[in-house]
């Protein structure tokens, strides 16, 4: 399958799964490679810029990970949707990089949409309210996500950014769900405590 036969697959039959795209990527196909790293560079440079702040270590990390995963795919087993396994070598790259360098850098990411009510899971509370959010700078927000630890971010960004379960998030960041779900409710109580649309003394303490 080159390039050009991939794209007129998509346009055919809508996109490929990723999986196809792996699978021929295992059989040499360089078309299908390009077509899977086009899907993911944009959202996983995105979330790296969102758990860093820095907008030139996550294209770089960025990068890396599709590095990494050129060099796995031969020997990749599908045990989890590919995207789970792509963001846990991001995470793992981004955990290094921080233990690298603990000093933290002013967040220049855009934080659009996904903090806004109405975007996230319907299985979940809502963050806030449209109006509550409205009167909220965003400089105020970049504050309130950089103050949690990357374990708390992380799953944070990854559930309301990426839109990923409990367990996608549990094998990312390998641990379980219900720590997941821990970090995830501090990490909204703590933003919300933060952005001054809760009492400080329902903040809770820190999970693990």
């Amino acid at each position: 399958m080159t390039e050009t036969e991939a794209s007129g697959l998509q346009a055919a039959h809508g996109p490929l799964e990723d999986q196809a795209l792996v699978v021929a990527i295992q059989r040499g196909d360089a078309g299908a490679l390009d077509v899977l790293v086009r899907r993911y560079h944009a959202p996983l440079t995105q979330f790296l810029d969102r758990l860093l702040g820095d907008p030139d270590t996550a294209a770089d990390l960025a990068q890396e990970t599709f590095l990494k995963m050129m060099r796995a795919l031969p020997r990749y087993q599908p045990r989890a949707r590919f995207s789970t396994w792509l963001y846990t070598i991001a995470h793992h790259l981004a955990l290094d990089h921080l233990r690298r360098h603990r000093s933290r850098q002013a967040r220049t990411d855009s934080l659009d949409d996904p903090l806004r009510a109405g975007s996230e899971p319907a299985t979940e509370a809502r963050l806030t309210s449209d109006t509550a959010l409205d009167r909220v700078a965003r400089e105020d927000v970049r504050r309130a996500l950089d103050s949690l630890s990357p374990e708390h971010r992380t799953v944070m960004l990854l559930h309301y950014f990426e839109a990923m379960s409990y367990k996608e998030i549990a094998d990312t960041v390998g641990c379980t769900v219900g720590t997941v779900g821990s970090r995830l409710h501090y990490a909204v109580r703590h933003v919300r405590r933060e952005l001054g649309l809760v009492d400080g003394d329902q903040a809770g303490s820190q999970h693990r």
